[in-house]
């Protein structure tokens, strides 16, 4: 064997089964390194050829990013919420994938423009990154979601959620395991209108969360699973919280007994939709309890 040893940057070519050559993952002293971990905000855009689109951002924070369209072009910086390279024309109809590296700390646009460039042809989000995030109020607001991952991300710092996924109503897939929600303070309509999945929001730190009017409003009969995990203590608006909505009996029940059972402020407002609790039950008793002793007004659909 050469006395030459490989650098970190060599990699050994192999044989694939099929007989092609591959490369194996980078070798440094015969160990194998890491692999790359995606820090970008990575999404899809389904694209017309020839048809404009527009990635919005809001006007938050300083802004020093660099985009790839996923098309062959050459990446371009951004340095501002409106930056022109935010728009961009595809070669092809086809669906590309977009990555945002750097800083880029509020995107999203609220109300959603109403003249071209197409704006809204988002169907997925791979990962939301580490990209500076400031807030994400109306972030993917009113797009055409169909999935989305938050993946490797840090959100820690941020503290208003509103209206995040608002009437993101073609979305059958959303898995937000990894956002860190312990700084937030608002999450009003955070889901509004997302009624096409079940949302598994048991991850969710709501322990400094005042604000949360219409958080669940508009979906429909739609379970919130691992919603009797969050703290309510901090709310002080949760009007409208589920309007047009309607948990199952078993999920209602044990959010009564979840927020009967915290140190939640007293004269609250809250609407639980068309949400049906069990009768002559601990939830009957804990709604009771939400009633009378808090003196919270509560709608919801009666016993079930």
């Amino acid at each position: 064997m050469s006395n030459n040893r490989r650098n970190s940057l060599d990699k050994v070519p192999l044989k694939s089964p099929v007989g092609k050559v591959v490369y194996s993952p980078v070798v440094q002293y015969g160990i194998s390194q890491p692999p790359e971990v995606n820090e970008n905000l990575t999404f899809t855009v389904d694209a017309e050829a020839g048809q404009p689109f527009a990635y919005y951002a809001r006007n938050v924070g300083t802004y020093d990013a660099t985009i790839d369209w996923g098309d062959g072009t050459p990446p371009q910086s951004v340095t501002s919420y409106n930056d022109p390279n935010l728009t961009h024309t595809f070669p092809a109809t086809n669906l590309y994938e977009v990555n945002i590296s750097g800083v880029f700390p509020s995107p999203g646009a609220w109300p959603p423009p109403s003249s071209p460039p197409i704006w809204d042809a988002i169907p997925s989000v791979s990962n939301l990154g580490k990209v500076g995030y400031e807030s994400l109020e109306f972030a993917f607001a009113g797009r055409s979601l169909e999935s989305f991952v938050s993946g490797n991300t840090d959100t820690s710092n941020i503290t208003s959620f509103d209206y995040m996924f608002i009437k993101c109503n073609n979305m059958t897939s959303i898995d937000i395991s990894t956002m860190d929600t312990s700084s937030a303070i608002r999450m009003a309509g955070m889901f509004n209108g997302v009624n096409s999945a079940d949302i598994d929001v048991s991850n969710l730190d709501t322990s400094s969360v005042a604000w949360m009017p219409g958080m669940f409003a508009n979906r429909g009969a739609r379970d919130l699973i691992g919603l009797e995990n969050l703290n309510f203590e901090s709310a002080t608006n949760m009007g409208n919280f589920m309007k047009n909505s309607q948990l199952p009996t078993s999920s209602y029940d044990k959010l009564l007994i979840s927020i009967s059972n915290q140190n939640v402020n007293s004269g609250l407002g809250v609407h639980f939709g068309s949400s049906r609790y069990t009768p002559n039950s601990p939830a009957s008793v804990a709604r009771d309890y939400l009633l009378n002793v808090k003196n919270w007004a509560i709608s919801d659909g009666g016993p079930a």
